[in-house]
């Protein structure tokens, strides 16, 4: 894994397209890539609230919650925004 903060958020996004990519085609691929994501750019909290939303949208509120939480975790001023996490949550549906 990359060791500087620029080359591992660039992975980390490119993880993080590929899961939305697979969402609908192949969820197992799609739940593989997130979490690759997740693990190349542990300190990116605007990839941890997009996880989140995904997740949401996916019917997987705890793993949602904990993405949601985990940006806000990264980035206090985040935080601001905790209290809409079940709107947020309630908002997201799977079509």
């Amino acid at each position: 894994m990359p060791q500087d903060y620029l080359t591992r958020n660039l992975v980390g996004q490119l993880h993080y397209m590929l899961g939305v990519t697979f969402e609908r085609q192949d969820l197992a691929r799609s739940l593989r890539e997130l979490a690759e994501a997740a693990q190349a750019a542990p300190d990116n909290d605007v990839l941890f609230f997009n996880l989140g939303l995904i997740y949401g949208r996916m019917g997987r509120a705890e793993d949602a919650e904990r993405a949601f939480a985990r940006a806000a975790a990264i980035d206090p001023r985040a935080r601001q925004g905790e209290g809409n996490l079940s709107v947020e949550l309630q908002s997201v549906t799977i079509d």
